[in-house]
């Protein structure tokens, strides 16, 4: 068997592999080069693929941004169950060696935010779980969540809330040209760490009323996003609000305004990613009826010590 680095001829045969595999996380040829090739931190070099007499068994692709300790594996597949562990350790062994050479420290299968799937699905890939674990990875979970819109409507309560808070000073509503730098900066102030180029993704098509934020004395303290301008409308995320600001309603506010115009474009669910098991964001997700679907295992390995 033969591990090589991706051509120009593989794309099509990638992507049948891959539907074949992950049949759950099936995509098309359009969103394979759109968010893998096209991804700033894509390189030749770190996508590697298991060959036998001109046949493609799996592939995995390792995205190494500079400056940064952690190497990535954002997909990895293999062409039938069987094999998963066979031809998974070849690709594994592979990736460990070249991220090590690439000065990595750490390796994460959370490549966030041009990612296909927010880690391996847990009841559809238990096989990829088992080989994972087998390797000295370690898992933490994370859900998928959807949220039935059919039959909102914008609380009363929650209309009183934003008002009041509007008479505190801070605005609750969709964003402004005022507030886009400050937006794309919010990192230091509420978001996580990889939501700036995130947000910067949502700008794309300048929809602002897709992008609903709360302000206070110039700076934004929250937001709340839905849609893709590349992928589904229903959507839902980021969403945060700065620790500092938190227990006001400030949340529950950005929330709802972004439940009320999805309502306005007729669209019945929203969806998440990344949502926890546990803590306020999991009792927000709860109790505005965000149900889990999916349970993914994000893994972590320490490497080049």
């Amino acid at each position: 068997m033969l591990i090589r680095n991706i051509k120009n001829t593989d794309v099509r045969r990638i992507v049948e592999l891959w539907n074949e595999a992950l049949p759950h996380e099936a995509i098309d040829k359009k969103q394979f080069i759109r968010k893998m090739i096209l991804d700033p931190n894509f390189s030749e070099k770190g996508f590697f693929i298991a060959e036998d007499s001109d046949k493609i068994l799996g592939f995995i692709n390792c995205p190494s941004p500079k400056n940064s300790d952690i190497g990535y594996i954002s997909i990895l597949a293999v062409c039938c169950k069987t094999e998963v562990h066979t031809i998974g350790n070849l690709l594994l062994d592979t990736a460990e060696e070249y991220l090590i050479k690439n000065g990595k420290k750490k390796i994460s299968t959370g490549y966030a935010p041009t990612y296909f799937t927010q880690g391996v699905d847990k009841n559809a890939c238990p096989e990829y779980v088992e080989l994972y674990l087998s390797r000295g990875y370690t898992g933490r979970e994370s859900f998928k969540r959807f949220c039935d819109l059919s039959q909102y409507s914008y609380p009363t309560k929650i209309k009183e809330r934003k008002k009041a808070l509007s008479e505190e000073g801070i605005y609750i509503g969709e964003l402004s040209d005022d507030y886009v730098l400050s937006l794309i900066g919010a990192k230091n102030s509420f978001a996580g760490p990889n939501w700036t180029a995130s947000f910067k993704k949502c700008l794309y098509d300048m929809d602002y009323s897709r992008i609903r934020i709360a302000a206070k004395d110039g700076e934004i303290i929250g937001c709340c996003v839905f849609g893709e301008p590349d992928g589904s409308p229903e959507r839902f995320g980021p969403f945060g609000v700065n620790p500092d600001m938190r227990g006001r309603g400030i949340g529950t506010v950005l929330l709802n305004d972004c439940f009320a115009e999805m309502k306005k474009r007729g669209l019945q669910c929203a969806w998440s990613q990344w949502t926890p098991g546990s803590g306020a964001a999991h009792e927000v997700y709860e109790r505005y009826g965000f149900k889990k679907r999916n349970t993914y295992c994000l893994f972590e390995k320490t490497i080049g010590v």
